[in-house]
């Protein structure tokens, strides 16, 4: 319900107070665009999930964290304070660089497929189900949602596998592992 709620208020802030681009029908032009607000989002979640792990914020993040073995149901569990802190890190971005609403909805649906897929068994967009598997179980390392800023700022688990294009991917085993875990 919160999670709604947090939708609900961010669209309507985002509508009436962020300013509306019209870019055409370049695609090259759009999908740059789309790309660098997929990159400043992530940025902006790796900055602000670090900071959750840090002590004066901590408190905030750990219902979170409740679980060490994160699935779809756990990426919105969550505090109040956290859902506050991570709205407006995910509409800053696009006060920064304006929306095309066609792009804000894609946005929107590809985003919510990250947060699901990063806390699931499944691997669908180059990252492992064991990349954010194992920052719940050590509850450091691998704060971002694609890898890219781990790699940059040097904290990504050493332990991620390491294999597919540039990020991660994971096993048909660990899925599995996963849903029988479940059940036991």
């Amino acid at each position: 319900m919160i999670g709604e709620l947090k939708s609900f208020i961010a669209a309507l802030i985002i509508l009436y107070l962020a300013p509306e681009v019209h870019r055409g029908n370049d695609f090259i032009l759009n999908l740059g665009w789309f790309l660098m607000r997929i990159m400043a989002a992530d940025f902006c979640f790796y900055v602000t999930h670090w900071l959750f792990h840090r002590r004066f914020l901590q408190k905030i993040h750990l219902k979170h964290h409740q679980f060490s073995d994160s699935s779809s149901f756990v990426a919105g569990h969550k505090s109040f304070g956290e859902y506050i802190i991570v709205t407006i890190t995910d509409i800053l971005p696009i006060f920064i660089f304006g929306y095309d609403i066609t792009q804000l909805l894609a946005w929107t649906l590809v985003g919510n497929a990250y947060n699901l897929e990063g806390h699931s068994a499944l691997s669908i967009f180059f990252i492992s189900s064991d990349f954010h598997d194992l920052h719940h179980t050590n509850f450091k390392g691998n704060y971002g949602i694609h890898g890219f800023w781990d790699r940059v700022f040097n904290t990504l688990n050493p332990t991620t596998k390491k294999s597919g294009i540039m990020f991660p991917t994971a096993s048909l085993e660990k899925i599995t592992m996963k849903l029988y875990s479940r059940w036991d």
